[in-house]
Protein backbone atom coordinates (compact mmCIF):
# COMPACT_ATOMS: atom_id res chain seq x y z
CA UNK A 1 0.00 0.00 0.00
CA UNK A 2 2.91 2.34 0.65
CA UNK A 3 3.90 2.37 -3.05
CA UNK A 4 0.53 3.72 -4.15
CA UNK A 5 0.52 6.32 -1.40
CA UNK A 6 3.90 7.93 -1.93
CA UNK A 7 6.22 9.46 0.68
CA UNK A 8 4.82 11.16 3.76
CA UNK A 9 4.59 14.93 3.76
CA UNK A 10 4.55 17.60 6.47
CA UNK A 11 2.10 19.90 4.67
CA UNK A 12 -0.48 20.22 1.89
CA UNK A 13 0.17 21.78 -1.53
CA UNK A 14 -2.38 24.47 -0.66
CA UNK A 15 -3.70 25.25 -4.14
CA UNK A 16 -6.51 22.68 -3.87
CA UNK A 17 -8.58 21.14 -1.12
CA UNK A 18 -6.67 18.16 0.35
CA UNK A 19 -7.26 14.71 -1.09
CA UNK A 20 -7.61 11.57 0.99
CA UNK A 21 -4.13 10.51 -0.07
CA UNK A 22 -2.59 13.85 0.93
CA UNK A 23 -4.28 13.74 4.33
CA UNK A 24 -2.95 10.23 4.89
CA UNK A 25 0.56 11.34 3.90
CA UNK A 26 0.53 14.24 6.38
CA UNK A 27 -0.87 11.97 9.10
CA UNK A 28 1.88 9.39 8.51
CA UNK A 29 4.48 12.15 8.69
CA UNK A 30 3.29 13.13 12.18
CA UNK A 31 2.74 9.54 13.34
CA UNK A 32 5.71 7.71 11.79
CA UNK A 33 8.32 10.43 11.27
CA UNK A 34 7.50 12.76 14.15
CA UNK A 35 6.64 9.80 16.41
CA UNK A 36 3.38 11.34 17.57
CA UNK A 37 0.77 9.02 19.05
CA UNK A 38 -2.34 8.39 16.97
CA UNK A 39 -4.57 11.03 18.56
CA UNK A 40 -1.82 13.69 18.55
CA UNK A 41 -1.02 12.96 14.91
CA UNK A 42 -4.72 13.20 14.04
CA UNK A 43 -4.95 16.56 15.85
CA UNK A 44 -1.89 17.94 14.04
CA UNK A 45 -3.23 16.79 10.69
CA UNK A 46 -6.74 18.10 11.37
CA UNK A 47 -5.35 21.55 12.17
CA UNK A 48 -3.55 21.69 8.81
CA UNK A 49 -6.59 20.37 6.92
CA UNK A 50 -8.89 22.98 8.47
CA UNK A 51 -6.42 25.74 7.67
CA UNK A 52 -6.70 24.93 3.96
CA UNK A 53 -10.48 24.67 4.13
CA UNK A 54 -10.77 28.07 5.82
CA UNK A 55 -9.13 29.59 2.77
CA UNK A 56 -11.88 28.08 0.65
CA UNK A 57 -14.45 29.99 2.75
CA UNK A 58 -16.59 26.89 3.22
CA UNK A 59 -18.17 25.81 6.55
CA UNK A 60 -16.67 22.59 7.88
CA UNK A 61 -17.51 20.05 10.53
CA UNK A 62 -15.96 20.57 13.97
CA UNK A 63 -12.39 19.54 14.66
CA UNK A 64 -13.33 16.47 16.73
CA UNK A 65 -15.27 15.02 13.78
CA UNK A 66 -12.37 15.77 11.43
CA UNK A 67 -9.95 13.93 13.73
CA UNK A 68 -12.24 10.90 13.83
CA UNK A 69 -12.43 10.85 10.04
CA UNK A 70 -8.63 10.99 9.77
CA UNK A 71 -8.25 8.06 12.18
CA UNK A 72 -10.88 6.11 10.24
CA UNK A 73 -8.91 6.70 7.03
CA UNK A 74 -5.73 5.47 8.69
CA UNK A 75 -7.56 2.40 10.03
CA UNK A 76 -8.77 1.60 6.54
CA UNK A 77 -5.24 2.01 5.21
CA UNK A 78 -3.82 -0.21 7.96
CA UNK A 79 -6.33 -3.00 7.34
CA UNK A 80 -5.46 -3.16 3.64
CA UNK A 81 -1.74 -3.00 4.38
CA UNK A 82 -2.03 -6.06 6.63
CA UNK A 83 -3.79 -8.04 3.92
CA UNK A 84 -1.38 -7.09 1.11
CA UNK A 85 -0.07 -10.67 0.96
CA UNK A 86 -3.53 -11.97 0.11
CA UNK A 87 -3.97 -12.32 -3.62
CA UNK A 88 -7.65 -13.13 -3.74
CA UNK A 89 -9.87 -11.32 -6.19
CA UNK A 90 -11.81 -9.72 -3.35
CA UNK A 91 -8.72 -8.28 -1.67
CA UNK A 92 -7.33 -7.02 -4.97
CA UNK A 93 -10.63 -5.28 -5.63
CA UNK A 94 -10.57 -3.62 -2.19
CA UNK A 95 -7.03 -2.37 -2.75
CA UNK A 96 -7.92 -1.07 -6.18
CA UNK A 97 -10.94 0.85 -4.86
CA UNK A 98 -8.85 2.31 -2.04
CA UNK A 99 -6.07 3.43 -4.40
CA UNK A 100 -8.60 5.19 -6.63
CA UNK A 101 -10.22 6.89 -3.64
CA UNK A 102 -6.92 8.47 -2.58
CA UNK A 103 -7.39 11.04 -5.36
CA UNK A 104 -10.81 12.03 -4.04
CA UNK A 105 -11.26 15.16 -1.96
CA UNK A 106 -11.06 14.61 1.80
CA UNK A 107 -14.57 15.92 2.35
CA UNK A 108 -15.16 17.59 5.72
CA UNK A 109 -17.75 20.10 4.58
CA UNK A 110 -20.53 20.83 7.05
CA UNK A 111 -23.80 19.04 6.27
CA UNK A 112 -25.64 22.37 5.91
CA UNK A 113 -22.89 24.24 4.07
CA UNK A 114 -24.96 24.56 0.91
CA UNK A 115 -27.76 26.14 2.92
CA UNK A 116 -25.43 28.65 4.58
CA UNK A 117 -24.71 32.15 3.29
CA UNK A 118 -21.75 31.11 1.17
CA UNK A 119 -20.99 32.93 -2.12
CA UNK A 120 -22.10 31.02 -5.17
CA UNK A 121 -18.57 30.93 -6.60
CA UNK A 122 -17.33 29.22 -3.41
CA UNK A 123 -20.10 26.64 -3.67
CA UNK A 124 -19.21 26.07 -7.33
CA UNK A 125 -15.55 25.62 -6.40
CA UNK A 126 -16.49 23.02 -3.78
CA UNK A 127 -18.62 21.06 -6.25
CA UNK A 128 -15.83 21.16 -8.83
CA UNK A 129 -13.32 19.85 -6.28
CA UNK A 130 -15.67 17.02 -5.37
CA UNK A 131 -15.99 15.95 -9.00
CA UNK A 132 -12.41 16.54 -10.15
CA UNK A 133 -9.75 18.10 -7.93
CA UNK A 134 -7.56 18.89 -10.97
CA UNK A 135 -10.27 20.94 -12.65
CA UNK A 136 -9.57 24.12 -10.68
CA UNK A 137 -7.29 25.54 -8.02
CA UNK A 138 -7.57 27.92 -5.07
CA UNK A 139 -5.60 30.70 -6.79
CA UNK A 140 -8.82 32.55 -7.60
CA UNK A 141 -10.19 31.88 -4.13
CA UNK A 142 -7.02 33.23 -2.53
CA UNK A 143 -7.15 36.40 -4.65
CA UNK A 144 -10.81 36.97 -3.79
CA UNK A 145 -10.11 36.43 -0.09
CA UNK A 146 -7.20 38.85 -0.28
CA UNK A 147 -9.43 41.54 -1.84
CA UNK A 148 -12.16 40.97 0.74
CA UNK A 149 -9.67 41.16 3.61
CA UNK A 150 -8.17 44.38 2.26
CA UNK A 151 -11.61 45.95 1.81
CA UNK A 152 -12.54 44.95 5.36
CA UNK A 153 -9.34 46.54 6.66
CA UNK A 154 -9.99 49.80 4.78
CA UNK A 155 -13.58 49.90 6.03
CA UNK A 156 -12.45 49.39 9.64
CA UNK A 157 -9.85 52.16 9.21
CA UNK A 158 -12.49 54.57 7.84
CA UNK A 159 -14.77 53.80 10.78
CA UNK A 160 -11.97 54.49 13.28
CA UNK A 161 -11.16 57.82 11.60
CA UNK A 162 -14.84 58.83 11.69
CA UNK A 163 -15.03 57.97 15.40
CA UNK A 164 -11.95 60.09 16.12
CA UNK A 165 -13.48 63.05 14.25
CA UNK A 166 -16.78 62.67 16.13
CA UNK A 167 -14.98 62.57 19.49
CA UNK A 168 -12.91 65.64 18.62
CA UNK A 169 -15.99 67.55 17.43
CA UNK A 170 -17.97 66.60 20.57
CA UNK A 171 -15.08 67.66 22.82
CA UNK A 172 -14.77 71.03 21.06
CA UNK A 173 -18.51 71.67 21.32
CA UNK A 174 -18.52 70.73 25.02
CA UNK A 175 -15.60 73.06 25.78
CA UNK A 176 -17.32 75.93 23.98
CA UNK A 177 -20.63 75.34 25.76
CA UNK A 178 -18.91 75.19 29.15
CA UNK A 179 -17.01 78.41 28.45
CA UNK A 180 -20.18 80.19 27.37
CA UNK A 181 -22.03 78.90 30.42
CA UNK A 182 -19.29 80.08 32.78
CA UNK A 183 -19.17 83.49 31.13
CA UNK A 184 -22.94 83.78 31.49
CA UNK A 185 -22.86 82.79 35.17
CA UNK A 186 -20.08 85.30 35.90
CA UNK A 187 -21.99 88.04 34.12
CA UNK A 188 -25.21 87.23 35.99
CA UNK A 189 -23.41 87.34 39.33
CA UNK A 190 -21.80 90.71 38.61
CA UNK A 191 -25.12 92.07 37.38
CA UNK A 192 -26.85 90.94 40.59
CA UNK A 193 -24.15 92.55 42.72
CA UNK A 194 -24.43 95.83 40.85
CA UNK A 195 -28.20 95.72 41.20
CA UNK A 196 -27.89 95.13 44.93
CA UNK A 197 -25.57 98.09 45.31
CA UNK A 198 -27.55 100.34 42.96
CA UNK A 199 -30.75 99.60 44.83
CA UNK A 200 -29.21 101.11 47.92
CA UNK A 201 -29.15 97.93 49.94
CA UNK A 202 -25.63 98.76 50.98
CA UNK A 203 -26.10 102.51 51.35
CA UNK A 204 -25.09 105.44 49.18
CA UNK A 205 -22.27 106.76 51.34
CA UNK A 206 -19.45 104.61 49.88
CA UNK A 207 -18.45 103.11 46.49
CA UNK A 208 -19.19 99.44 45.76
CA UNK A 209 -16.46 96.88 46.36
CA UNK A 210 -16.22 96.37 42.58
CA UNK A 211 -14.66 99.82 42.42
CA UNK A 212 -12.14 99.03 45.17
CA UNK A 213 -9.00 96.94 45.34
CA UNK A 214 -9.66 93.20 45.98
CA UNK A 215 -7.33 93.43 48.99
CA UNK A 216 -9.96 95.53 50.83
CA UNK A 217 -12.98 93.35 50.00
CA UNK A 218 -12.94 91.30 53.21
CA UNK A 219 -13.52 94.50 55.25
CA UNK A 220 -15.97 96.08 52.84
CA UNK A 221 -19.64 95.92 53.83
CA UNK A 222 -20.77 95.88 50.17
CA UNK A 223 -18.67 92.78 49.53
CA UNK A 224 -19.95 91.04 52.66
CA UNK A 225 -23.55 91.67 51.64
CA UNK A 226 -22.93 90.51 48.08
CA UNK A 227 -21.19 87.39 49.36
CA UNK A 228 -24.17 86.60 51.56
CA UNK A 229 -26.54 87.16 48.65
CA UNK A 230 -24.43 84.91 46.39
CA UNK A 231 -24.55 82.16 48.98
CA UNK A 232 -28.29 81.74 48.55
CA UNK A 233 -28.29 81.89 44.75
CA UNK A 234 -29.51 78.73 43.00
CA UNK A 235 -26.72 76.96 41.10
CA UNK A 236 -27.56 74.58 38.25
CA UNK A 237 -25.01 72.12 36.91
CA UNK A 238 -25.91 71.62 33.26
CA UNK A 239 -23.09 69.08 32.84
CA UNK A 240 -24.41 66.61 35.39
Amino acid sequence: MGSCLGPSSCSFPGNRLPSRGEVLQVFLFHHKTQKEVLFAAAASTAEKVLEVWRRANTPTSDVSWVKKKILKLYEEYGALAKSKSRKTETEEMKRCIFRDSLEDMFDIVHSKAMEAKVPEEDKAFLEAQREDRQSCSMAGVDEKLKRATEEKRRKRQRMEEMKKKDVAASSSTLDRDVALDLDKNDLDFITDVKRICDDGLLGDQQPTFLELSPETWNTDSCFKCAKKQAGVLKVTNDLA
